[in-house]
């Protein structure tokens, strides 16, 4: 029997490795053409490296200028040193083997465990998608991630404050708040949960507990700080949660983004979450459901699918009962991931998963570690691991198509190709305003920087 729970996990391990290298192939490989990539994501990149002729429409040139921006200059990068505009997917695809490297080596996890929480990784469809595209979730979310598995899951002797730890901490606490405005209030739990658990080591050097409380209230200040001196205005172009009317310059109207289905409008936002993260839509109607990147849907509100779901059901209830098991194992460090989860179904937007895919990122983190070293369920772990698969072979083959479906490098359409054509006989200084959005970036030229072409004006 032990052989062949050897073998089944040498085969695991193997399966393991192909899926993450077609997956590398994809992201580095495979053009992205959704809908924010195109609109304002890839023109910020391309303005941060002086390579393009396009303007994003008004609203979204205002988007770029007060939103974090860690990402976009990252993907710049990439983008530089590959010379290949589908690189930029690589910051999501990368975080999630910086991650599964971290559950490796930082929190030891080895063997059936490990295989067990890197498969549950990849059977979130919005971390699968993401992974091969160039949105800025992922990413923020797996920087949360290790954010909070280096305030609750790492063990120090005696809770003492190592410099290595207060740094790693503080490192990636930098990485989140400069990365997406969503992760601020998760950043900030989190950071109470850091000094909460080191409060004896804390009260004991209460020089270094300020300079501490000083340097990550710096960090966290100075974006918004920064966007109240230019805008006035700490979310810029958002609409601020507090003093509204003070800081009343915003250029994004309110509900523009929240994308609430109208049968769960009236519903508090523990209720919304709850209900999008088991896809309950699936049971209301006869419409087809499906995973996508940011699951937005063609009707919109319309739709009792529009922006709910995304992590599976199938996924969940693995996740819920896996949890369970091992609850007894880490009792203590699961409660503060409790009231994670339950302040996070508080947040605005809370059935917009994609903000909040840390939660089953950490959850799968957890399962892991409190496999590890757990004689009682040792027995059961090639099983557990052999339903994981299965249930991950389901997510696979639903996604798989649409993988194969992407462009490899960049893809223009016809009518921009036609564009070009005619723009070329025109004088290389005349100005263009097309509305053909998310594919007017297409017209500016084959790389995006032979004619000047704007974006027209958006609600």
């Amino acid at each position: 029997m032990e052989k062949v729970k050897k073998i089944f996990g040498l085969l695991a391990t193997l399966v393991l490795v192909v899926v993450l290298g077609y997956l590398g192939l994809c992201s580095l490989y495979n053009f992205d053409l959704s809908w924010d990539y195109l609109s304002y994501h890839l023109p910020h990149i391309l303005h941060i490296l002086g390579k393009t002729t396009f303007t994003e429409a008004a609203k979204l040139v205002e988007v770029n200028k007060g939103f974090p921006p860690l990402t976009h200059y990252l993907q710049a990068l990439l983008l530089k040193l590959t010379g290949k505009f589908s690189a930029t997917n690589l910051i999501n695809y990368l975080s999630i083997i910086g991650l599964l490297s971290y559950l490796r080596f930082r929190q030891g996890v080895k063997g059936f465990p490990f295989l067990i929480s890197s498969f549950l990784v990849l059977s979130v469809p919005m971390v699968f998608i993401q992974m091969t595209h160039s949105y800025v979730d992922l990413w923020a979310n797996t920087l949360l991630t290790l954010l909070f598995a280096e305030a609750v899951l790492t063990e120090e002797k005696n809770q003492s404050l190592s410099l290595r730890s207060v740094s790693v901490f503080v490192f990636l606490f930098a990485l989140a708040i400069f990365s997406r405005y969503q992760m601020w209030p998760a950043a900030l739990i989190v950071c109470a949960f850091f000094l909460f658990k080191r409060k004896d080591a804390l009260l004991k050097a209460p020089k270094k507990f300020f300079l501490l409380l000083l340097l990550l209230a710096s960090i966290f200040c100075f974006w918004p700080l920064r966007n109240i001196y230019k805008f006035n205005n700490p979310v810029y172009p958002l609409q601020s949660p507090v003093f509204k009317s003070y800081f009343n310059n915003v250029r994004m109207d309110p509900k523009s983004h929240l994308h609430v289905p109208a049968y769960i409008k009236p519903y508090p936002g523990v209720f919304k979450f709850l209900a999008s993260a088991f896809e309950i839509s699936r049971f209301l109607t006869a419409e087809p459901f499906s995973w996508s990147i940011d699951q937005g849907h063609p009707k919109g509100v319309d739709s009792p699918h529009h922006r709910m779901g995304g992590w599976s059901i199938y996924t969940m209830i693995l996740l819920v009962l896996l949890v369970i098991i091992v609850y007894s194992n880490i009792k203590e460090k699961m409660n503060y991931f409790f009231i994670l989860i339950l302040l996070t179904s508080f947040f605005p937007q809370s059935h917009e998963l994609r903000y909040w895919l840390y939660l089953p990122l950490i959850a799968s983190l957890f399962i892991g570690i409190g496999f590890m070293g757990n004689e009682k369920i040792k027995s059961s772990l090639a099983l557990f691991l052999l339903v994981v698969i299965v249930n991950f072979s389901y997510v696979f083959y639903e996604l798989f198509p649409k993988l194969v479906r992407q462009p490899i490098e960049m893809y223009a359409p016809k009518e921009a190709e036609d564009f070009w054509l005619e723009a070329s006989k025109n004088s290389v200084d005349k100005e263009y305003m097309i509305c053909k959005m998310p594919y007017t970036l297409f017209f500016a030229g084959k790389n995006f920087n032979q004619f000047k072409v704007t974006e027209c004006p958006i609600d």
